[in-house]
């Protein structure tokens, strides 16, 4: 069993890091260092979302740790397990080599999604929102997923943990027990407990502060997924007394929303209530977080979800269109080519017994024709390219066992088709960036007129990213950093720093 790396990110530490990263780049502004429960940590954050097993993108990673972005979250259900080992073994490898420390990264995990290889392993608490991913908040779970998240980073004590997005068990429990009264709650006693078994894990040294990660927190009070920052830090304080036998301040330190210069509900929406002397203020769920001196981590600074229903890729493309398109048509030419190996090879597969799979070199095109943008590709692979490359390998091992003379030929011609996807994939993302740029240009302009002098030149993903980690009350903000460019754009804002007027930027729509 692997030892398991002591310590957590400590004030000293972190300090001393945010200064190193001046010293190596004496252009960073003092403004882009935050304090999170008294670390120091940048002001931008590396996401593993979407992190995959790359060569370019563990580089990517390094590079981020390098260069002031010292806070990085992880969950077991992000790419499918591969975000979370990746950035563990990156941890380990960089701690050997003495490219950083333990103490100067400030680990945070994620936990409460059932992926489909977990299902059968959870308690009946859980609900299923799909056939192949559920959600719990029981107490054996959330410490699963504590000791997922500590195991695969292969430290002892992991410095954050929010609990993932609880908010979407409200409507499923509303219909299992009759009402939205009744499923709240339910839905706040499942939280409660949870967050004891969070403040235990603080007594036992396996955690320092847990909070919650939640698209609820910005939502109407009346919608069925609002989650109400008041009662969930009610939660917390009975969790606290439950688990230490006294009353005390609890370990809930820090909320997770979606916040964006087109998303401003965290800012605007009235959904709570703050506690005062001789009564109580309407205020937004940023507003409480301040009051309560919480810190805040803001996610999809890039992606945004318009009131009209339209999705928002706030970045722009490197390539022209031509490059764009020509790119395409050599991926899908190169996969076409062996989805014909396979056939003739085969005799009319992809058909094979009960498992369609999709031929690229028939309806890639087709697919492409229904992007509008990034956005538009993240859900088509999400729900459509995953659950088609899990058919593709079922439908080649079912062949090798029913074919073993072919076995090897199989495994080789599978090994070349995921590398062509892969290309095709690459290709595909650059149409959307490519459309989300064409579509972006007018807010870029708005962008640029609105920021000071010195953004003039700025790409759209960097002014997006500097407008939320501007806004007062915002702790840091979280980012993919899957390619150099999105640690480029974190290094200008912290190289330029905050926005003095944020409200004049964030305003430009």
């Amino acid at each position: 069993m692997t030892t398991l790396i002591p310590g957590r990110a400590t004030p000293d530490a972190t300090k001393a890091y945010a200064d190193a990263a001046w010293q190596a780049n004496p252009k960073i502004s003092p403004d882009s260092w935050r304090l999170l429960e008294g670390c120091t940590i940048g002001k931008v954050a590396v996401g593993s979302y979407r992190l995959e097993d790359d060569v370019a993108q563990r580089e990517t990673v390094r590079t981020a740790w390098q260069s002031g972005l010292n806070l990085v979250e992880v969950g077991p259900t992000y790419g499918y397990g591969t975000g979370l080992r990746v950035v563990g073994e990156e941890l380990q490898q960089g701690i050997a080599a003495g490219r950083v420390t333990r103490e100067q990264l400030v680990l945070v995990g994620k936990g409460g999604y059932v992926p489909e290889w977990m299902i059968e392993e959870v308690p009946a608490e859980s609900v299923a929102l799909t056939p192949v991913m559920g959600h719990c908040m029981s107490e054996s779970f959330i410490q699963s997923q504590l000791v997922l998240c500590r195991q695969g980073l292969g430290v002892e004590t992991l410095d954050g943990f929010l609990v993932h997005n609880p908010e979407v068990q409200l409507p499923i429990l509303a219909e299992m027990l009759g009402g939205v009264d009744a499923a709240r709650e339910q839905f706040y006693q499942r939280l409660t407990a949870a967050f004891k078994v969070l403040e235990q894990a603080v007594q036992a040294g396996e955690l320092a502060w847990y909070g919650v990660s939640s698209n609820g927190f910005v939502a109407d009070a009346e919608d069925i997924f609002a989650v109400d920052l008041a009662q969930v830090f009610a939660c917390a304080q009975t969790a606290a007394q439950e688990a230490y036998g006294r009353r005390k301040r609890p370990m809930l330190r820090c909320i997770e929303l979606p916040l964006n210069i087109l998303e401003l509900n965290a800012l605007k929406t009235v959904n709570t209530k703050a506690h005062k002397f001789g009564g109580q203020d309407d205020v937004s769920v940023l507003e409480l977080a301040a009051r309560m001196h919480l810190s805040v981590l803001t996610n999809r600074p890039l992606n945004a979800l318009t009131d009209d229903g339209i999705g928002w890729r706030l970045a722009t493309a490197e390539q022209n269109e031509a490059d764009v398109m020509a790119q395409w048509e050599k991926a899908l030419a190169g996969l076409g080519a062996l989805e014909q190996e396979l056939n003739q090879k085969l005799q009319g597969w992809p058909q094979q017994g009960e498992v369609a799979v999709f031929a690229w070199s028939v309806g890639g095109s087709d697919l492409l024709a229904d992007i509008g943008g990034r956005m538009d590709y993240d859900q088509l692979f999400d729900e459509f390219i995953i659950p088609q490359s899990w058919q593709m390998d079922t439908a080649v091992e079912s062949l090798q066992q029913q074919t073993p003379e072919m076995a090897e030929w199989l495994a080789n011609w599978q090994q070349q088709y995921h590398a062509a996807l892969s290309t095709v994939l690459n290709a595909v993302a650059q149409v959307a960036k490519l459309r989300d740029t064409q579509r972006n240009a007018p807010l870029l302009n708005e962008l640029q007129q609105r920021a000071p002098r010195q953004w003039a030149e700025a790409d759209l993903a960097a002014l997006a990213l500097n407008a939320v980690a501007s806004i007062p009350g915002v702790t840091c903000v979280l980012n993919g950093v899957r390619q150099p460019h999105h640690v480029a754009d974190a290094v200008m804002t912290f190289e330029l720093g905050d926005f003095p007027d944020p409200a004049k930027v964030v305003g430009a729509q």
